[in-house]
């Protein structure tokens, strides 16, 4: 009886190992001067090809610096979206909202640059078979006004279960083999 104990626990434990799947990552950057003499919109969009996996978390995170122009003041404001950074997958059929938008109030520059950091933000969510992902960055800038983005978007596959160890299966199964041992001769 023991050996087949043996063999099964060796099964489940090669079973139970889980693969070592990559995240996909998009690092943006983003440097642009308005040198019109009226506010303007920018957008920029990256997307990546993904390999077959099922993805369930991303995040996002970035930073904007504003440099004003000639008048002393400079500001990048959201362009009619809900966030300064965004980020979209694409599963085949549509484009879906990761949840990982981050920005949300304007960065605004008197006299010398201003640095506006987005937190990390993270999502999870139902694991689904991504074939492409975005990382989108939309603003407007006044006249004269610098600004420079940098931004981190992540990707990662569905998160295993945590599966104990094989010694720990081992462990148990050598207490539930001497408890049935026990128990046996007992009777």
């Amino acid at each position: 009886m023991l050996p087949t104990l043996r063999i099964v626990l060796s099964l489940l434990a090669c079973l139970m190992v889980p693969s070592a799947a990559q995240a996909a990552v998009i690092d943006m950057f983003f440097l642009v001067t308005n040198q019109e003499d009226f506010t303007q919109t920018y957008a920029a969009t990256i997307g990546l090809p993904l390999a077959p996996d099922l993805y369930g978390f991303a995040s996002a995170e970035g930073t904007l610096t504003v440099t004003p122009g000639q008048t002393g003041t400079g500001t990048a404001d959201l362009a009619g979206e809900p966030f300064f950074f965004i980020g979209f997958a694409n599963d085949g059929l549509a484009e879906v909202d990761l949840g990982v938008g981050t920005g949300t109030s304007s960065c605004i520059a008197v006299r010398v640059p201003e640095i506006c950091t987005f937190p990390l933000v993270t999502n999870s969510f139902a694991p689904t078979d991504f074939d492409a992902f975005f990382a989108r960055m939309k603003f407007t800038l006044t006249e004269g006004a610098t600004a420079s983005f940098t931004g981190r978007l992540t990707l990662e596959p569905e998160q295993p279960a945590q599966v104990p160890e094989p010694s720990s299966l081992l462990l148990l199964a050598t207490g539930a083999a001497g408890a049935w041992r026990a128990r046996r001769r007992n009777r």
